[in-house]
């Protein structure tokens, strides 16, 4: 069987799973997802899986395939970014992630038949010490819109980074490494 279900509405998720090899059957999870703006790295982490669980019970619901859902939230100091509500909210986490380093911590759950599996990875981004131009520059090509942070390495956002600590895909939304060794203990990998 290499049909999965991708609970998520991230393209770049879907790409990473069809680059491994799943045919991937989009669900868009209709569920609230918690969100708060200040914590711990601990509370992160936990909003982090939850909500990607809630995500993965949502799609089981309508869907007899393996399910996929991952969330991804950034962490720095005390503060936490999800996804901006609109332009001015974007430029200001950028503002804030210039020239520092910050954690991006994706949850997520796969679930088939009775089993499933929750887990998540911590990744360190340094961020070049980038112009309010360049800002400006990159808010207009929209690419910040439903990206946690304001930002996607993968795409022209690429040039706000410097460099990273850990998983490359678990900062584009989706911790690969760890995903597969779980999938192969529930008998799904390889596709």
């Amino acid at each position: 069987m290499n049909k999965i279900v991708l609970a998520s509405k991230s393209d770049a998720r879907r790409s990473i799973l069809e680059q491994i090899g799943f045919k991937v059957i989009v669900c868009y999870p209709k569920v609230s997802e918690i969100q708060i703006n200040h914590g711990s790295l601990k509370d992160v982490i936990n909003i982090a899986k939850e909500n990607s669980f809630n995500k993965a019970m949502y799609a089981k619901k309508c869907y007899s395939y393996p399910v996929i859902s991952a969330d991804t939230l950034i962490f720095q100091k005390s503060k936490i970014f999800g996804k901006s509500r609109n332009k001015e909210e974007a430029k200001n986490m950028l503002i804030s992630l210039r020239g520092t380093f910050h954690r991006v911590v994706t949850g997520y759950t796969i679930l088939y038949k009775n089993d499933k599996i929750t887990g998540y990875d911590i990744t360190e981004v340094y961020m070049r010490n980038y112009s309010e131009e360049e800002i400006n520059y990159y808010l207009k090509t929209n690419e910040w819109i439903g990206k946690a942070g304001s930002y996607a390495i993968q795409g022209i956002g690429a040039f706000l980074v410097k460099r990273i600590n850990g998983c490359y895909y678990n900062v584009v939304g989706l911790p690969l490494s760890k995903l597969i060794e779980d999938l192969k203990i529930l008998g799904l990998w390889p596709p």
